[in-house]
């Protein structure tokens, strides 16, 4: 009976489902600006410069947030994202949560999508492009797919290195 009572106290997978789905829009779009337009040029070259290869870009899907205030949300309204799921997850701020006036939180960043164990997007973390940009890093909150606790960036991608090595290494940071 304890279960059952903590299962419906969480959020429902219908729910979970949303969230799921806005992040993968919202990946997916990050990485079409990041290969399709010149401003992704630019972070490619950081990239590059910072020795980022082609595949390691894709395998862990980095994108990049152009600098406008709405580019992100009206697509994923229009996919049928409900205006609370994206404020929740962190993809939209509102300066009133009681008006329709919401703009994108990420802007003018480098995207890393955060993988649950499970390799599915539950957040993401923005590295400004800019000098003056604060914060430097810009992450999501917490949200019912996303609990910082409980997500170690970059475990879904090394999971079977650990076991084929039977060691893990921890660092911090997106780069390290």
């Amino acid at each position: 009976l304890k279960n059952e009572r903590n299962k419906s106290s969480g959020p429902k997978k219908s729910e979970k489902d949303l969230y799921f789905k806005a992040h993968e829009l919202a990946c997916e779009f990050f990485e079409e600006k990041l290969h399709s337009t010149n401003d992704g040029k630019k972070v490619l070259d950081y990239l590059d410069r910072r020795g980022v290869k082609e595949e390691t870009i894709k395998e862990f899907r980095l994108g990049f947030a152009p600098d406008a205030y709405s580019d992100l949300h009206p697509l994923l309204l229009k996919k049928g994202i409900p205006k609370d799921v994206l404020l929740k997850s962190g993809l939209v701020n509102a300066k009133n949560l009681a008006s329709d006036n919401i703009y994108d939180k990420y802007r003018a960043r480098l995207i890393f999508p955060i993988f649950n164990s499970m390799g599915k997007i539950c957040g993401f973390g923005g590295r400004a492009l800019k000098k003056d940009q604060m914060p430097k890093y810009l992450n999501s909150p917490e949200n019912p797919i996303y609990n910082k606790s409980k997500v170690l960036y970059g475990l879904s991608h090394s999971k079977k290195y650990i076991k084929q090595e039977d060691r893990v290494l921890l660092v911090e940071g997106y780069f390290d």
